[in-house]
């Protein structure tokens, strides 16, 4: 159970840092407006 959570841990955490990657590409972050970047960070 703990290697499935973990590996469940992984994918989630990698789509949530490409999302950001595609959303840094877009210039949605700004100096007052990074919540989402800090979040997956």
């Amino acid at each position: 159970m703990a290697t499935g959570f973990h590996g469940f841990h992984v994918l989630v955490g990698t789509i949530f840092l490409i999302v950001n990657l595609i959303r840094a590409y877009k210039g949605e972050f700004t100096p007052r407006q990074h919540f989402g970047f800090e979040a997956a960070a």
